[in-house]
């Protein structure tokens, strides 16, 4: 994900969102796959008893906040094992990210997570881009994402991001999964629990 300063991302932003909604058909370049029974899933308290990912996530939420209290969880950007994952304890490495609103323009921190230890809280004076403030706690935790995925898909993923990507037709955050055998990215929805994809170029 780049940096930019704010002032030009404002302007890019408003170009790019007026060029993506006149080309036509661009709301339906994501191909839904077969949608699992909504599930709609209220947030506050974190259940982290069965998920990995959830209680490593909200000690890195605690740690950020602790140095930061405004800052505002963005993204975690998750690596398995030999770059090749089956199960969500493949998973083995993340970078969390957080916007930091107490900054003029708003800055960016970065938590690196690497086999079980935290490394330490990097600012970086830019404004991270693309990305909405997601609610924590998630209201689906990895395992149960993917659950989700193998319901449709059985290649290995290369990578899995959680995010709420900025765009005109974006509700909810997602769990999204790289699958370069499939050559696709499949999007878990953590609200609706619906599936979606994008094809890789």
């Amino acid at each position: 994900m780049a940096y930019l300063p704010k002032t030009f991302t404002s302007l890019l932003g408003a170009c790019t969102l007026l060029i993506m909604l006149s080309v036509p058909g661009f709301a339906a370049t994501r191909t839904p796959a077969t949608q699992t029974t909504p599930h709609i899933s209220t947030q506050g308290k974190w259940n982290i008893n069965n998920d990995a990912f959830l209680r490593i996530l909200a000690t890195a939420n605690r740690m950020v906040l602790a140095s930061y209290p405004e800052a505002q969880f963005y993204e975690a950007e998750g690596t398995p094992q030999n770059n090749s994952g089956m199960t969500a304890q493949d998973v083995n490495q993340w970078l969390f990210i957080f916007n930091n609103p107490a900054t003029t323009p708003n800055s960016t921190l970065e938590l690196p997570y690497q086999n079980g230890q935290f490394g330490a809280i990097k600012s970086v004076a830019e404004p991270f881009l693309e990305d909405l403030v997601i609610t924590l706690p998630p209201a689906t935790g990895l395992n149960e994402a993917v659950k989700l995925l193998r319901q449709h898909y059985t290649a290995p993923f290369t990578a899995v991001t959680l995010r709420f990507p900025l765009g005109p037709t974006q509700t909810e955050p997602f769990y999204i999964f790289s699958l370069p055998d499939e050559h696709v990215w499949v999007f878990v929805g953590t609200n609706t629990h619906t599936i979606s994809t994008e094809p890789m170029a």
